[in-house]
């Protein structure tokens, strides 16, 4: 049995988290907007997030390249993208 629990014994398995760059703020569909600002901030917050995860295996033994792209929706439909991040997990 292999476990990807930090207290048993350290196995070829792992657990990965991804993060954003930076938060991203969510609401119920109620712009607080008075002037335009950026979705997904405190004052503009996202409605809905759309993600894509992209999963493939590295040149390198047992390694996987991620990316992980990430837009908002605003409460009208439009959408905010932020710069895609790439993570190398070994």
């Amino acid at each position: 049995m292999l476990s990807t629990s930090p207290y048993t014994p350290r196995t070829h398995w792992s657990q990965t988290i991804l993060t954003f760059r930076e938060p991203i703020a969510m609401g119920f569909g109620k712009e607080k907007r008075g002037r335009l600002e950026a979705i997904g901030t405190e004052v503009y917050p996202a409605v809905n997030i759309d993600l894509r995860i992209s999963i493939v295996r590295s040149t390198e033994h047992r390694s996987i390249d991620i990316s992980l792209e990430a837009a908002g929706v605003s409460p009208d439909g439009q959408k905010r993208s932020w710069p895609a991040q790439l993570f190398n997990l070994q």
